[in-house]
């Protein structure tokens, strides 16, 4: 190990040192508050005692050839935000020599900016800096060839391309003395490079080292933690390959973590209602395969796990966990691109938290994953439906234990396992369906979710429209409308004699799933509260969905058309029936 207490300059002014980022290391990390704070430090030290200089910590290098070749263990976010920053600098600089300015530094003598720019960037044909696979084209094309554009393909390559865009912003507002300030607390800040030699000596100096910037997720303290334990449990002549095992499962984790967050966009929980982001899933693999499963809480869990291991199997405990951890991620990104209409019906209900670890463990058995995916969505309806307190984890805890994908055996275990309970049996499914569906004043998606999947169902019995259904603003249409207790009710529904719903009717039957249906916001608009027979007729003439045709079918005085609890309950007999073999466990 090998300390050098150096300033930045010297820290990068070597002829044919190069610096890289090995490929389990996480992408560009830094966003908007890391990069403004970075630049606010610089921005108050220059103002400050110039007896003092700027301190930039710790950066951990990994030996790879004395005085040429380094890996940056830790430091990497600093030391890549340092050189973009350093790229938009010189850019004004040279923006301002251009127009006649002359730039001096506390020496008296002008700054030379090609110096500069072989310093920090490229010297001899070497590249100062390489940043990990998946960052280094854009890092090569922004940074090192000096292009103001890139096609971002990761949201790593994103942030490079605004950190960028935000430093340039930023420096051209400043004067030019100040910019020369800044010039100069970068060039003489101090840094500690501390020289590791081999990967046993990187993994003990990551655990012990305090990271600076952005907080490191728990994947990353994870990493940190089970490679700092293979320096201690590993037979000294096997510590860098068992830890060069273990990085070489993380480089697809991370390159994974990429490509997830470039599919999701801006919104990692539009896919799933839980967010995937790497933290979550090292959550879904901890309830798959912890001894704890869905009562895993936080790492220290696993850590606690780790303890209980005998010393002799600790390594190969660690190579395990860390081989199941890289297929935990790549099963979640495959998953993500797969095309299966059960696996559509899971992503619009936006995905339970407890459906992850069943689809990471019966990711491997491919032929079985679409009726997976099939009861995953049954119990996924079942448990928004309920929306009990009763927690549901405590009844999937066997499940997922010995769950090794087999999905028949799954259904009929996880059939009999919820009627264990009443909150999560067949009779309380039913109860809720034969209760209100719908609730005033607020958004009824499962309710709206339940109306498309009885129109699949009606489309199969009779003509089918060729794709997806679609109707524009999709909304609940209440066949006997909606009415303030104190407003009389048009003709055709059943009414007393003062054209006014009865309680039972208004308590029992408004609200009932007979009598919803799934239209078109502008037409529920346009019929309001209109006569039962104004009403049909403007069901059959605009059918559009199969149910908005099939009310007909179920008035039982077609004579003189009216909607009626008779109507409602035939109605929701057939819906009940429907709901009742299209939820079931047995798929």
């Amino acid at each position: 190990m090998k300390f050098n207490d150096v300033n930045i300059c010297t820290f990068f002014d070597h002829q044919g040192i190069q610096f890289s980022i090995p490929a389990y290391q996480r992408a560009y990390s830094w966003e908007g508050l890391q990069t403004k704070v970075f630049l606010e430090d610089l921005l108050e030290h220059k103002n400050s005692d110039k007896a003092n200089p700027y301190c930039y910590g710790n950066i951990l290098l990994e030996t790879i050839k004395e005085g040429k070749k380094y890996e940056i263990i830790d430091g990497q976010q600093r030391i890549t935000t340092l050189s973009i920053f350093m790229r938009c600098l010189l850019n004004i600089f040279s923006e301002r020599k251009k127009n006649g300015k002359v730039f001096k530094i506390s020496d008296g003598s002008e700054l030379d900016i090609v110096f500069q720019e072989d310093t920090y960037f490229v010297n001899h044909g070497i590249i100062k800096l390489c940043p990990t696979h998946y960052d280094k084209l854009c890092f090569d094309s922004i940074i090192i060839e000096n292009k103001d554009t890139f096609i971002c393909t990761t949201p790593s390559q994103e942030r490079m391309l605004a950190a960028k865009r935000f430093f340039t912003d930023e420096l051209h507002k400043l004067k030019d003395e100040d910019l020369v300030a800044i010039f100069e607390t970068i060039d003489n800040a101090r840094v500690n490079s501390i020289e590791l030699h081999g990967k046993k000596e990187s993994a003990l100096m990551f655990e012990l080292q305090n990271n600076r910037g952005k907080e490191l997720t728990n994947l990353e303290k994870l990493k940190s933690f089970l490679m700092y334990q293979l320096y201690v449990y590993s037979p000294t002549e096997e510590t860098d390959s068992n830890i060069e095992y273990v990085s070489n499962c993380f480089n697809p984790i991370y390159s994974c973590v990429s490509r997830i967050s470039l599919q999701l966009g801006d919104d990692e929980d539009d896919w799933s209602g839980q967010m995937v982001s790497e933290d979550n899933i090292l959550i879904y693999h901890s309830y798959a395969y912890s001894k704890k499963n869905f009562n895993y809480r936080n790492i220290n869990d696993i850590i606690t796990e780790f303890k209980d291991v005998p010393k002799e199997n600790k390594v190969a405990w660690i190579k395990d966990y860390a081989s199941k951890l890289k297929d935990s991620f790549l099963s979640i990104e495959n998953i993500l691109t797969m095309n299966d209409s059960y696996l559509d019906k899971l992503k619009n209900m936006k995905i339970p938290f407890f459906v992850y670890p069943f689809l990471i463990k019966g990711f491997p058995k491919k032929e079985s994953l679409p009726k997976l995916f099939h009861l995953m969505e049954v119990i996924s309806f079942r448990y928004k439906l309920i929306n009990s307190r009763a927690d549901i984890r405590g009844r999937l805890n066997d499940l997922i234990r010995t769950f090794d994908g087999d999905v028949e055996l799954l259904s009929h275990e996880m059939k009999a396992k919820m009627e264990e309970a009443y909150y999560w049996s067949d009779r309380k499914f039913v109860e809720i369906l034969n209760g209100a569906m719908y609730q005033k004043g607020r958004t009824n998606p499962l309710t709206i979710y339940f109306l498309w999947e009885y129109e699949q169902y009606l489309q199969r019995k009779g003509y089918i429209i060729s794709g997806k259904i679609k109707i524009a603003d999709e909304s609940i249409e209440h066949i006997s409308p909606q009415t303030e207790p104190d407003e009389k009710v048009t003709s055709g529904y059943e009414i007393d004699e003062t054209g006014f719903y009865t309680k039972e009717f208004r308590e029992n039957y408004i609200n009932k799933l007979g009598n919803l249906m799934l239209i078109s916001q502008s037409h529920n608009s346009s019929i309001g509260n209109n006569p039962f027979k104004d009403k049909l007729k403007s069901y059959i003439e605009n059918p559009i969905l199969r149910q908005q045709a099939h009310i007909k079918d179920f008035v039982a005085d077609m004579k003189n058309l009216v909607w009626d609890s008779k109507s409602i309950d035939l109605r929701h007999d057939e819906m009940l029936k429907f709901a009742c073999k299209r939820w079931s466990f047995n798929i």
